[in-house]
């Protein structure tokens, strides 16, 4: 029986989902949370959105992006393109089928001109940062013997909320901030635009997941530091704008402060705000989906744990 390679059509949806909770048994998704992050991205083409079919069953699936929105600052980043996900039926593995899908999706690459493709390190809309080596192994090597090689790293990361407390260095440093001119505390109308205008400038990337919970009245889910008129830091709290339809329980992030005024213990502050107020209102759980970087001993600090680690891999097209 020969496989079917096309592309991803409407009547796919059901059969599609099932197909990747059995392959990706870590990383369940349902028809809404897939429809969310795939059918509603603006950079979602069919053309890069392949399927195999095998006697009219769906035993594959692989998914490739590239900018048709910008995202904010960064604009369309016209080098570069990320694979989503790609993932074969265990019952059909190493007959091939995924290294067709793979490149089915390098040629589509390759037509639009990218120079560097990702699995995955894309945002607005992602299931995962990368590859977990622990959850998938076969993929990572699937990935690494197509010329894949580690880009960077990233973790997710928890942490109960039972018996937490605000460190008294932590309230030391809010009475000097507050002192010096700072005021941390919950979004409030005036704080609009300020807000989206460090959005913008600071943390491009992060602009369209602050604007969407702004547009969907979810202020009240975001802490912001002001420095007279100015907003110079914020997080978000159960963020929808990746997490249908009400966010993700106990979800954080994203999490940003001014560059010039980092070491000052200003996040600190941001932080354990959100944490004590939200614990209030019943949250039992904090975690995150991606950290990187310094980032990552802030929140080891802060009593998270890492739950999980992956790989973003990249790859170089010539």
């Amino acid at each position: 029986m020969s496989t079917l390679y096309r592309y991803y059509q409407a009547t796919d949806e059901g059969a599609l989902v099932r197909l990747w909770n059995l392959c990706l048994p870590q990383d369940p998704v349902n028809q809404e949370n897939f429809r969310h992050k795939v059918l509603f991205d603006p950079n979602l083409n069919r053309e890069g959105f392949w399927v195999a079919e095998e006697g009219g069953h769906l035993v594959g699936a692989g998914l490739g992006l590239v900018r048709r929105a910008p995202l904010g600052d960064l604009g369309l980043e016209p080098e570069r393109g990320w694979i989503s996900f790609l993932f074969v039926h265990p019952e059909f593995r190493r007959l091939g089928i995924g290294r067709t899908l793979l490149q089915r999706l390098m040629d589509f690459f390759r037509a639009r001109q990218r120079r560097l493709v990702q699995v995955v390190g894309y945002a607005p809309y992602y299931f995962f940062p990368g590859v977990d080596p622990q959850a998938y192994p076969a993929g990572l090597s699937f990935f690494k013997a197509s010329g894949f090689a580690k880009a960077f790293e990233a973790v997710a990361m928890a942490r109960s909320l039972e018996g937490f407390l605000v460190p008294e260095e932590v309230r030391e440093r809010t009475r000097q901030l507050r002192q010096e001119g700072f005021e941390v505390g919950f979004w409030r109308p005036e704080d609009t635009l300020p807000l989206l205008e460090f959005a913008r400038r600071e943390f491009p990337g992060w602009y369209p997941s602050v604007l969407d919970g702004l547009q969907r009245g979810l202020g009240h889910k975001i802490v912001v530091a002001r420095q007279g008129q100015e907003i110079v830091g914020f997080t978000q709290w159960e963020n929808s704008y990746n997490d249908p339809p009400q966010g993700a329980a106990g979800r954080f992030g994203p999490f940003g402060v001014s560059p010039a005024l980092r070491s000052r213990g200003l996040g600190a502050v941001i932080f354990y705000h959100l944490v004590e107020a939200v614990r209030q209102q019943g949250a039992r759980y904090l975690w995150l989906g991606w950290a990187g970087g310094r980032n990552v001993n802030f929140y080891l600090r802060a009593g998270l744990q890492v739950t999980r680690r992956y790989e973003i891999l990249k790859r170089e097209l010539t």
